[in-house]
Protein backbone atom coordinates (compact mmCIF):
# COMPACT_ATOMS: atom_id res chain seq x y z
CA UNK A 1 0.00 0.00 0.00
CA UNK A 2 1.42 3.37 -1.00
CA UNK A 3 0.37 6.85 0.04
CA UNK A 4 0.56 10.00 -2.11
CA UNK A 5 0.18 13.66 -1.24
CA UNK A 6 -1.89 15.66 -3.72
CA UNK A 7 -1.37 19.42 -3.99
CA UNK A 8 -3.76 21.44 -6.10
CA UNK A 9 -6.95 20.45 -7.86
CA UNK A 10 -8.20 16.88 -8.07
CA UNK A 11 -10.47 17.20 -11.10
CA UNK A 12 -10.94 13.83 -12.78
CA UNK A 13 -9.13 11.89 -10.06
CA UNK A 14 -12.16 9.86 -8.93
CA UNK A 15 -12.95 9.02 -12.56
CA UNK A 16 -9.87 6.77 -12.50
CA UNK A 17 -11.26 4.63 -9.65
CA UNK A 18 -12.08 1.06 -10.68
CA UNK A 19 -14.31 -1.62 -9.14
CA UNK A 20 -11.58 -3.28 -7.06
CA UNK A 21 -10.05 -0.06 -5.73
CA UNK A 22 -10.49 1.05 -2.12
CA UNK A 23 -10.64 4.74 -1.17
CA UNK A 24 -10.30 5.94 2.42
CA UNK A 25 -11.58 9.39 3.35
CA UNK A 26 -11.33 11.40 6.54
CA UNK A 27 -13.24 14.67 6.68
CA UNK A 28 -16.69 16.17 6.90
CA UNK A 29 -19.87 14.09 6.68
CA UNK A 30 -21.18 16.37 3.91
CA UNK A 31 -18.13 15.72 1.74
CA UNK A 32 -18.41 11.99 2.46
CA UNK A 33 -22.04 12.03 1.28
CA UNK A 34 -20.95 13.74 -1.95
CA UNK A 35 -18.24 11.14 -2.49
CA UNK A 36 -20.70 8.25 -1.99
CA UNK A 37 -22.82 9.58 -4.86
CA UNK A 38 -19.90 9.51 -7.31
CA UNK A 39 -20.37 6.81 -10.01
CA UNK A 40 -17.09 5.14 -8.98
CA UNK A 41 -18.78 4.04 -5.74
CA UNK A 42 -22.50 4.15 -6.47
CA UNK A 43 -22.38 2.39 -9.84
CA UNK A 44 -19.01 0.71 -10.29
CA UNK A 45 -18.78 -0.84 -6.81
CA UNK A 46 -15.47 0.62 -5.60
CA UNK A 47 -15.17 0.50 -1.79
CA UNK A 48 -15.25 3.79 0.15
CA UNK A 49 -14.15 3.79 3.79
CA UNK A 50 -15.16 6.95 5.64
CA UNK A 51 -14.17 8.44 8.97
CA UNK A 52 -16.40 11.50 9.15
CA UNK A 53 -16.55 14.36 11.61
CA UNK A 54 -14.44 12.46 14.15
CA UNK A 55 -12.67 14.05 17.11
CA UNK A 56 -9.53 13.05 18.96
CA UNK A 57 -11.13 13.91 22.29
CA UNK A 58 -14.14 12.49 24.11
CA UNK A 59 -15.97 15.03 26.27
CA UNK A 60 -18.63 14.09 28.83
CA UNK A 61 -21.16 16.87 29.32
CA UNK A 62 -22.09 17.97 32.82
CA UNK A 63 -25.70 16.81 32.46
CA UNK A 64 -24.70 13.30 31.29
CA UNK A 65 -25.35 11.40 34.51
CA UNK A 66 -24.78 7.61 34.82
CA UNK A 67 -28.45 6.89 34.00
CA UNK A 68 -28.36 8.68 30.61
CA UNK A 69 -27.65 7.24 27.13
CA UNK A 70 -24.91 9.85 26.66
CA UNK A 71 -22.99 8.50 29.66
CA UNK A 72 -23.30 4.91 28.41
CA UNK A 73 -22.09 5.93 24.94
CA UNK A 74 -19.12 7.79 26.43
CA UNK A 75 -18.04 4.69 28.40
CA UNK A 76 -18.57 2.42 25.39
CA UNK A 77 -16.46 4.56 23.05
CA UNK A 78 -13.60 5.11 25.52
CA UNK A 79 -13.39 1.39 26.29
CA UNK A 80 -13.48 0.61 22.58
CA UNK A 81 -10.52 2.89 21.97
CA UNK A 82 -8.63 1.37 24.89
CA UNK A 83 -9.09 -2.21 23.73
CA UNK A 84 -9.43 -2.24 19.92
CA UNK A 85 -6.33 -1.41 17.86
CA UNK A 86 -5.30 1.10 20.50
CA UNK A 87 -3.15 3.91 19.10
CA UNK A 88 -3.28 2.63 15.51
CA UNK A 89 -5.90 5.04 14.17
CA UNK A 90 -5.35 8.69 13.34
CA UNK A 91 -8.80 9.47 14.76
CA UNK A 92 -8.48 7.44 17.95
CA UNK A 93 -9.62 9.09 21.19
CA UNK A 94 -6.45 10.46 22.78
CA UNK A 95 -7.99 12.36 25.69
CA UNK A 96 -11.17 11.95 27.72
CA UNK A 97 -12.51 15.04 29.48
CA UNK A 98 -14.88 14.46 32.40
CA UNK A 99 -16.53 16.91 34.85
CA UNK A 100 -14.88 16.55 38.26
CA UNK A 101 -18.23 15.72 39.87
CA UNK A 102 -18.63 12.71 37.54
CA UNK A 103 -15.05 11.43 37.74
CA UNK A 104 -15.67 8.66 40.29
CA UNK A 105 -18.73 7.40 38.42
CA UNK A 106 -16.78 7.33 35.15
CA UNK A 107 -13.84 5.46 36.70
CA UNK A 108 -16.18 2.89 38.24
CA UNK A 109 -18.01 2.40 34.95
CA UNK A 110 -14.76 2.04 33.01
CA UNK A 111 -13.43 -0.48 35.51
CA UNK A 112 -16.63 -2.54 35.29
CA UNK A 113 -16.67 -2.45 31.49
CA UNK A 114 -12.99 -3.32 31.13
CA UNK A 115 -13.47 -6.31 33.42
CA UNK A 116 -15.69 -7.88 30.74
CA UNK A 117 -13.03 -7.72 28.02
CA UNK A 118 -12.32 -11.16 26.57
CA UNK A 119 -8.63 -11.56 27.40
CA UNK A 120 -8.42 -15.01 25.79
CA UNK A 121 -9.61 -13.55 22.52
CA UNK A 122 -7.13 -10.70 22.88
CA UNK A 123 -4.23 -13.13 23.39
CA UNK A 124 -5.31 -15.13 20.34
CA UNK A 125 -5.24 -11.95 18.27
CA UNK A 126 -1.53 -11.31 18.79
CA UNK A 127 0.84 -13.79 17.14
CA UNK A 128 4.33 -12.60 18.02
CA UNK A 129 4.89 -9.51 15.90
CA UNK A 130 1.78 -10.27 13.85
CA UNK A 131 -1.87 -9.37 14.51
CA UNK A 132 -4.73 -11.62 13.40
CA UNK A 133 -7.17 -8.94 12.28
CA UNK A 134 -10.09 -11.25 11.47
CA UNK A 135 -10.50 -9.70 8.02
CA UNK A 136 -11.54 -12.03 5.19
CA UNK A 137 -10.53 -11.75 1.54
CA UNK A 138 -11.26 -13.74 -1.59
CA UNK A 139 -8.60 -14.17 -4.28
CA UNK A 140 -9.53 -13.62 -7.91
CA UNK A 141 -8.02 -15.62 -10.80
CA UNK A 142 -5.90 -12.59 -11.75
CA UNK A 143 -4.26 -12.56 -8.31
CA UNK A 144 -6.18 -9.57 -6.93
CA UNK A 145 -7.81 -9.77 -3.51
CA UNK A 146 -11.32 -8.56 -2.71
CA UNK A 147 -12.28 -7.63 0.85
CA UNK A 148 -15.12 -9.83 2.11
CA UNK A 149 -15.60 -8.40 5.62
CA UNK A 150 -14.63 -9.55 9.10
CA UNK A 151 -14.82 -13.19 10.14
CA UNK A 152 -17.17 -12.38 13.04
CA UNK A 153 -19.55 -10.63 10.62
CA UNK A 154 -19.82 -13.60 8.22
CA UNK A 155 -23.26 -15.20 8.06
CA UNK A 156 -24.11 -18.86 7.48
CA UNK A 157 -27.25 -18.96 5.33
CA UNK A 158 -28.68 -22.23 3.97
CA UNK A 159 -25.48 -23.95 5.04
CA UNK A 160 -23.29 -21.55 3.05
CA UNK A 161 -21.32 -18.51 4.16
CA UNK A 162 -22.42 -15.04 3.09
CA UNK A 163 -20.23 -11.96 3.23
CA UNK A 164 -22.34 -8.93 4.27
CA UNK A 165 -19.80 -6.68 2.56
CA UNK A 166 -20.36 -8.43 -0.78
CA UNK A 167 -24.11 -7.80 -0.58
CA UNK A 168 -23.60 -4.21 0.60
CA UNK A 169 -21.19 -3.42 -2.25
CA UNK A 170 -23.76 -4.66 -4.73
CA UNK A 171 -26.68 -2.78 -3.16
CA UNK A 172 -24.87 0.56 -3.36
CA UNK A 173 -24.50 0.04 -7.11
CA UNK A 174 -28.28 0.46 -7.42
CA UNK A 175 -29.28 3.96 -8.53
CA UNK A 176 -31.49 4.49 -5.47
CA UNK A 177 -29.08 3.40 -2.72
CA UNK A 178 -26.73 5.74 -0.87
CA UNK A 179 -25.63 3.39 1.94
CA UNK A 180 -26.40 -0.17 2.99
CA UNK A 181 -25.59 -2.50 5.86
CA UNK A 182 -26.43 -6.21 6.03
CA UNK A 183 -26.88 -8.34 9.16
CA UNK A 184 -28.21 -11.79 9.95
CA UNK A 185 -31.60 -12.26 11.62
CA UNK A 186 -33.42 -15.33 12.91
CA UNK A 187 -36.26 -16.62 10.74
CA UNK A 188 -37.83 -19.58 12.54
CA UNK A 189 -34.47 -20.91 13.69
CA UNK A 190 -32.73 -20.16 10.38
CA UNK A 191 -30.40 -17.23 9.68
CA UNK A 192 -31.47 -14.95 6.85
CA UNK A 193 -30.00 -11.68 5.62
CA UNK A 194 -31.63 -8.32 6.32
CA UNK A 195 -30.45 -5.14 4.60
CA UNK A 196 -30.77 -1.68 6.16
CA UNK A 197 -30.78 0.83 3.30
CA UNK A 198 -30.32 4.61 3.18
CA UNK A 199 -31.80 6.02 -0.02
CA UNK A 200 -30.54 8.92 -2.06
CA UNK A 201 -32.48 12.16 -1.66
CA UNK A 202 -34.53 11.77 -4.84
CA UNK A 203 -35.94 8.35 -3.89
CA UNK A 204 -38.68 7.43 -1.40
CA UNK A 205 -39.16 4.12 0.45
CA UNK A 206 -41.76 1.75 -0.97
CA UNK A 207 -42.56 -1.95 -1.17
CA UNK A 208 -41.99 -1.80 -4.92
CA UNK A 209 -38.48 -0.44 -4.41
CA UNK A 210 -37.75 -3.02 -1.69
CA UNK A 211 -38.76 -5.83 -4.06
CA UNK A 212 -36.67 -4.27 -6.84
CA UNK A 213 -33.59 -4.25 -4.59
CA UNK A 214 -34.09 -7.93 -3.75
CA UNK A 215 -34.31 -8.79 -7.43
CA UNK A 216 -31.28 -6.60 -8.17
CA UNK A 217 -29.17 -8.68 -5.76
CA UNK A 218 -30.71 -12.05 -6.66
CA UNK A 219 -29.90 -11.55 -10.35
CA UNK A 220 -26.23 -10.86 -9.62
CA UNK A 221 -25.34 -13.12 -6.68
CA UNK A 222 -26.11 -16.66 -5.60
CA UNK A 223 -29.80 -17.01 -4.62
CA UNK A 224 -29.12 -17.62 -0.92
CA UNK A 225 -27.31 -14.28 -0.61
CA UNK A 226 -30.12 -11.87 -1.46
CA UNK A 227 -31.63 -10.02 1.55
CA UNK A 228 -34.97 -11.49 2.61
CA UNK A 229 -35.90 -8.18 4.23
CA UNK A 230 -35.20 -4.59 3.22
CA UNK A 231 -35.53 -1.96 5.94
CA UNK A 232 -35.32 1.68 4.87
CA UNK A 233 -33.67 4.00 7.41
CA UNK A 234 -32.65 7.67 7.47
CA UNK A 235 -29.10 6.82 8.49
CA UNK A 236 -26.95 3.97 9.80
CA UNK A 237 -25.65 3.85 13.38
CA UNK A 238 -21.94 4.57 13.40
CA UNK A 239 -19.12 4.99 15.88
CA UNK A 240 -17.39 8.31 16.45
CA UNK A 241 -14.94 7.30 13.72
CA UNK A 242 -17.61 6.51 11.14
CA UNK A 243 -17.71 2.70 11.37
CA UNK A 244 -21.11 1.02 11.05
CA UNK A 245 -22.31 -0.46 14.36
CA UNK A 246 -23.77 -3.74 13.15
CA UNK A 247 -24.63 -4.86 16.66
CA UNK A 248 -27.11 -1.99 16.93
CA UNK A 249 -28.73 -3.06 13.67
CA UNK A 250 -29.01 -6.60 15.02
CA UNK A 251 -30.69 -5.20 18.13
CA UNK A 252 -33.22 -3.44 15.89
CA UNK A 253 -33.99 -6.79 14.29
Amino acid sequence: MHGRMLCGGSAGLLDQIRAFDVVSFTGSADTAATLREHPAFGQHGARLNVEADSLNSAILCADATPDTPAFALFIEEVVREMTVKSGQKCTAIRRAFVPEAALEAVLDALETKLATVNREKTRATFLGEWIRSGDKYSRLPNGCYVYAGRSDDMLKVSGQYVSPVEVEMLLVQHDAVLEAAVVGVDHGGLVKTRAFVVLKREFAPSEILADALKVFVKERLAPHKYPRDIVFVDDLPKTATGKIQRFKLRELS
